[in-house]
C-alpha cells in the first residue's frame, strides 16, 4: 500500500510539474495593465518577434526599444539585438544607451533632412558645374552680339536666353524671383570679367544665403535643430470600445513620431494595436516568457501575430486592457489624441 501511494505520489508530482511548464503565465496570475506600469516613473518595452508566439525564447528578435515616462513622455530606437543579449542588460544601461542612441538618430535624420532641403529648394550646382554652363552660355550666345565697347546684354535679354529647365528651375516661396534675379545679375557682370569661375563661387554663395537668411527656413532649422537636442516624444494610451461603447475591445499607445517628406518635416502620431490572447473560456490574459532568470510580459503588438510588445518584470503578470475611464487613458479617439506639429515647411 506504501508502494502504492508513493508510485501516485510521484506521478502526481510529475505531472503538475508538467502543467506549470505548458501553462507558463496563465490567467490564474496576478494581473496588470498598461496604466499601472506606466505609472511607475519609466519602464523598458521591447518589440520582440517570434515565429511561434508562444516561443519566444533567448534567441528572439528585438527589433525596436522604447523607454516610456510617466509623465507622458518616451523615446525609442530602432534594434538588432535577441532577447538574451537584452537579458544580460542592466535597466539602467538599456535606459543610457537608448537615450544615447535615439539622440545620435534624430541627429542624423534631421541633418540628412536640412543638407537635402537646401538643394531641393534650389539647384545647388557646384562651382564647376556652373562655371561650365557659364562658359558653354557665352561660347554660344557671344557671338549674336557685336561688342562695341559696352555691355551687348541686358537682363532681359539675358533672361530669354538661359534655357531655365536647363537649369532646373525652382518655384518655392523662399527663393522665387531671386533665383533668377541672382543668376542673371551674375551672368550680366560675367560679361565684363569674362571670369567663370569667380562668377560660379558667386551664384553659390548668394543662392545659399538667399536660403539661410529666409525667416521661414530660419525658423523651421531652429525647431528642427531643438527637437535633435532634446528626441522626446509624448505618447497616450487610448481604450478602444466596441460598436456599444461600453466594452473595451483592445487598447492602444498612440505615439508622436518624425516624419519628413521631399521639403516638409513634422511631428505625427500613429497608434500602436494592442492585443491579448483569449482561452477556451474567452478570457482575456497574456502570456508571459521565462528568459533566464527573468519573466518577460506584455501584449501582442503591431496587428501581427509574430511580434509582442514586451516589459521585463520581476515575477509573473499577465496584462490586461485598462477599463474604461482608468488614469491616464483616452477611450475611442486615438486618430485625434495628437495634433501634427509642423517643424518646417517652406512651400
Amino acid at each position: 500500500m506504501k508502494k502504492a501511494l508513493k508510485i501516485i505520489s510521484i506521478i502526481m508530482c510529475v505531472i503538475l510539474c508538467i502543467s506549470v511548464v505548458f501553462t507558463g503565465c496563465s490567467n490564474k496570475i496576478r494581473t496588470a495593465t498598461l496604466s499601472d506600469y506606466f505609472s511607475k516613473g519609466e519602464t523598458i518595452w521591447y518589440v520582440v518577434h517570434s515565429d511561434d508566439k508562444a516561443s519566444i525564447s533567448k534567441d528572439s528578435k528585438v527589433t525596436g526599444i522604447m523607454v516610456f515616462y510617466d509623465d507622458g513622455t518616451y523615446i525609442g530606437i530602432g534594434a538588432d539585438e535577441t532577447l538574451g543579449a537584452i537579458e544580460n542588460m542592466e535597466d539602467s544601461e538599456i535606459i543610457e544607451m537608448v537615450k544615447q542612441k535615439s539622440s545620435e538618430e534624430i541627429a542624423e535624420e534631421t541633418d540628412t533632412f536640412l543638407n537635402e532641403t537646401k538643394e531641393k529648394l534650389c539647384p545647388m550646382y557646384s562651382v564647376e558645374e556652373w562655371e561650365k554652363m557659364l562658359k558653354e552660355f557665352f561660347d554660344h550666345h557671344y557671338d549674336s552680339f557685336k561688342p562695341n565697347g559696352e555691355n551687348p546684354f541686358s537682363s532681359n535679354s539675358i533672361h530669354y536666353l538661359i534655357d531655365w529647365d536647363e537649369i532646373h528651375k525652382f518655384d518655392n516661396s523662399i527663393l522665387g524671383d531671386k533665383y533668377e534675379e541672382i543668376i542673371v545679375n551674375n551672368v550680366l557682370d560675367c560679361y565684363s570679367t569674362q571670369d567663370y569661375k569667380a562668377t560660379a563661387k558667386n551664384i553659390c554663395n548668394e543662392l545659399t544665403q538667399c536660403i539661410e537668411s529666409n525667416d521661414l527656413y530660419k525658423e523651421g532649422v531652429a525647431k528642427i535643430q531643438e527637437l535633435a537636442k532634446n528626441p522626446v516624444f509624448k505618447y497616450k494610451l487610448v481604450v478602444n470600445t466596441d460598436g456599444t461603447g461600453n466594452n473595451v475591445q483592445d487598447e492602444s499607445i498612440v505615439m508622436q513620431y518624425l516624419s519628413s517628406g521631399y521639403t516638409e518635416m513634422s511631428i505625427k502620431s500613429e497608434a500602436l494595436k494592442l492585443y491579448t490572447y483569449v482561452d477556451k473560456e474567452n478570457e482575456y490574459y497574456t502570456m508571459c516568457h521565462e528568459i533566464y532568470d527573468s519573466y518577460y510580459a506584455g501584449f501582442l503588438a503591431i496587428d501581427s501575430d509574430d511580434a509582442e510588445l514586451l516589459t521585463r518584470v520581476d515575477k509573473p503578470v499577465s496584462f490586461i486592457y485598462d477599463e474604461l475611464g482608468a488614469a491616464n487613458t483616452e477611450t475611442d479617439n486615438a486618430d485625434t489624441v495628437f495634433e501634427e506639429i509642423k517643424l518646417f515647411d517652406v512651400n
